[in-house]
């Protein structure tokens, strides 16, 4: 991808280890490389190209990689020598719906790492939101990262105003979580549990117990 300073000096920055982008289709990396994004970059390294090429900024560590919102205040006094804003580049949700509705659509496209990029982004704005971290959770079940989901799934519930319109969903998806986790006799004893405390939901849960 092709990355810009605040003085105005462009170079190509490629980025290895990131999960899911591997062989990767164009539109998935857009979906989370977004035109105008702004990046932090903790220790980038500038390599020499191939042959008599520009160089390249090179990031080994996804986790070397932070996203900044506009009003984030590491960028107070920071201004861009070519303009504070990128034409063409797509807006910036604002509120929760928004990044609810931008993590859901990468999430039906198959597009997980962005929709778990929206999500996050989203609750760093609404750290509150039990739908964005159930949907984070939805999204990391996807992703086999089933400590994560299972995580969101109990912090979601664990949260004062937590709707109980939302239980059955947490419930299922920690379920589903402790299942990936290989703690078997847990995840059976939670379908259980939930079919019988949600008549409703059992015809989702019978396949999963024995």
């Amino acid at each position: 991808m092709v990355v810009e300073d605040v003085n105005g000096d462009v170079c190509t920055m490629t980025v290895y280890n990131y999960p899911g982008t591997v062989g990767a289709r164009s539109q998935l990396v857009e979906a989370l490389f977004p035109v105008g994004s702004i990046l932090a970059i903790r220790e980038p390294t500038l390599r020499s190209a191939a042959g008599k090429g520009d160089p390249l900024l090179r990031v080994d560590c996804p986790s070397d990689i932070i996203w900044l919102e506009p009003d984030d205040e590491r960028l107070v006094g920071v201004n861009w020598k070519t303009g504070g804003h990128v034409a063409n580049s797509p807006s910036l949700p604002r509120t929760e719906e928004e990044w609810k509705k931008q993590g859901n659509d990468h999430h039906q496209k198959g597009y997980y790492i962005p929709a778990a990029v929206s999500y996050s982004r989203g609750l760093q704005r609404f750290p509150a939101s039990s739908v964005l971290r159930l949907n984070r959770a939805m999204t990391y079940l996807q992703l086999e990262h089933y400590g994560a989901a299972l995580s969101d799934c109990e912090t979601a519930q664990e949260g004062e105003d937590f709707p109980e319109s939302l239980r059955p969903k947490a419930l299922f998806r920690a379920a589903k979580a402790l299942y990936g986790l290989t703690r078997w006799d847990e995840a059976e004893r939670s379908f259980a549990d939930m079919a019988d405390r949600y008549p409703s939901e059992a015809a989702a849960c019978n396949p999963w117990i024995q």
